[in-house]
């Protein structure tokens, strides 16, 4: 891991984890008949937890923080962008960082962004010069609607931002 990107750990998620995850992956692998997996693993998170392992293992090197649970999941200095869930998830924001726009000089949102994040629903709030989602039915903000988000942001900066 990269000493510069600060990762959710296991003491993050654990208490009553540190013995129901082991527990859950032991029971799982006796009941499929075979060892679990760390794709197992990283299911049972999910589902007891609502932390995507994988998917915040994807956004190491992608220059966007994180902060989601009440806590930064991934946090650098020199991220570009930042992505923040409310508790369950019921609304998603999105915002450049001071860093970006020290360094690129922009204080919106490069048009390809805006665009991408307009096209799947997200609304731009000037006063918090953030992009942000609910869900309509009221529900949590689906992990396949933050996935689709975070690759809309991700492709631009690594396509055009990567070296800055």
């Amino acid at each position: 891991m990269n000493k510069k990107t600060k990762i959710i750990t296991g003491t993050a998620i654990a208490g009553a984890g540190a013995i129901l995850i082991p527990t859950l992956i032991s029971s799982y692998g006796k009941t499929m008949d075979k060892r679990a997996t760390m794709r197992d693993f990283s299911k049972i998170v999910n589902e007891v937890y609502g932390v995507h392992l994988t998917g915040i293992n994807s956004l190491k090197h992608s220059r966007v923080s994180l902060f989601a649970k009440g806590q930064w999941i991934l946090r650098h200095k020199t991220d570009l962008v930042v992505v923040q869930t409310s508790e369950g998830n019921k609304e998603l924001n999105i915002s450049l960082t001071d860093y970006f726009v020290e360094r690129t000089g922009l204080s919106e949102f490069p048009l390809e962004i805006q665009e991408s994040l307009h096209f799947l629903g997200m609304s731009y709030n000037e006063e918090e010069r953030a992009f942000s989602y609910q869900d309509p039915n009221g529900g949590a903000v689906s992990d396949i609607f933050i996935g689709k988000a975070l690759k809309a942001v991700t492709t631009v900066i690594q396509n055009s931002y990567a070296i800055i």
